[in-house]
């Protein structure tokens, strides 16, 4: 929180919650590129231009909570490969099925999932298909796991952060006789008036915890008291400092 104007007739203060508001969006952010590269679900839907043709063209298909975010075409498809990657921790490997063409390997997408027996199964039955089937089309799907679906909670983690992290202005003006405060977040825009007679003082609250003492400013009525910041946070000093200058402001009505 800082001052922003301060004269005998008007007292203005702002308040941007900076380092919560860096928390909240690295979580979203980082949950929001993880549900995009591990939870789509990509369709891959190859096609023989005759039954003796020894390549494919194949159609790739992303979907995201059944938007499309990725749609390709790669041609002269002759094979299908598969990547594994180790896991040092646990000694545990994952795969992803890739695209052999005669101008290199194609990926269709990032996402590594357990399963090779079955990895192995699509490509032999590509092969056969490639090789001695009547179908014109051969389609495979590959889809996240169920504990790929624990990205989420990243992201709605850095939400819940910025809910919190609202935008609060507050004025004291003497010739208007009241105290505007209003706030801008995620929930939207809040207003509230409150008459100058009707604040008592200014004053720190402290939310005390075994970790630490954390602290905000706050005005004090007659029958409750209004938080001028959503959150506690710590440093008491700069806290001290704007509810001194609201008290001499409210000490000369």
């Amino acid at each position: 929180m800082f001052i922003t104007k301060k004269n005998p007739s008007k007292l203005y203060l702002f308040h941007i919650p900076i380092m919560l508001t860096i928390f909240g969006l690295i979580f979203a952010l980082a949950g929001g590129a993880a549900v995009y590269y591990t939870l789509s679900t990509y369709t891959t839907t190859c096609k023989k231009e005759s039954s003796s043709a020894k390549s494919a063209t194949c159609s790739i298909k992303g979907i995201l909570l059944g938007l499309t975010i990725d749609e390709r075409e790669i041609k002269q498809v002759y094979s299908l490969g598969l990547r594994m990657k180790r896991d040092s921790e646990d000694n545990t490997f994952t795969y992803n099925i890739t695209l052999l063409t005669k101008k290199g390997r194609k990926e269709i997408n990032s996402l590594y999932t357990s399963g090779e027996v079955p990895k192995k199964r699509t490509i032999n039955h590509f092969d056969e298909w490639l090789e001695k089937g009547r179908e014109p089309t051969f389609s495979f799907t590959q889809s996240p796991s169920l504990l790929s679906h624990l990205v989420w909670l990243f992201f709605f983690a850095g939400v819940g952060i910025l809910m919190f992290a609202r935008v609060i202005s507050v004025r004291f003006d003497r010739a208007r006789g009241r105290c505007t405060i209003r706030s801008w977040g995620l929930t939207g825009k809040k207003t509230e008036h409150i008459p100058l007679q009707s604040i008592l003082n200014a004053f720190v609250e402290i939310n005390a915890d075994s970790d630490g003492d954390t602290y905000r400013v706050a005005i004090r009525l007659h029958d409750r008291s209004v938080p001028l910041m959503e959150v506690y946070s710590s440093g008491i000093s700069g806290k001290e400092k704007h509810a001194d200058a609201i008290n001499l402001f409210l000490s000369n009505l």
